[in-house]
């Protein structure tokens, strides 16, 4: 048992491209700007979780144990980000 996604990481540059699977080829769900909260790694990508427009990562509801993997079924959004756009 442990925190869902605890790592807060800042998006590197501008922005970054979420998309739907870890894959650079596959289509592009969001571009996200600021903190995203870590969750997993899948070769040089990360799954994020982040929040919309108006919201907080606070928002996101992930400051609780869970069991074990699962997939987020939110209220903020998710997808995956190439691991070199984002930081510390």
């Amino acid at each position: 048992r442990a925190n869902a996604c605890i790592n807060r990481m800042a998006v590197r540059g501008d922005s970054a491209t979420v998309r739907w699977s870890p894959d650079a080829a596959g289509p592009a769900k969001a571009t996200v700007t600021g903190e995203v909260l870590a969750c997993d790694v899948e070769g040089t990508w990360t799954g994020v979780v982040f929040a919309g427009p108006g919201e907080t990562l606070d928002y996101c509801n992930l400051n609780r144990r869970i069991g074990g993997p699962t997939e987020y079924q939110g209220p903020c959004r998710s997808g995956w980000v190439q691991t070199a756009e984002l930081g510390g």
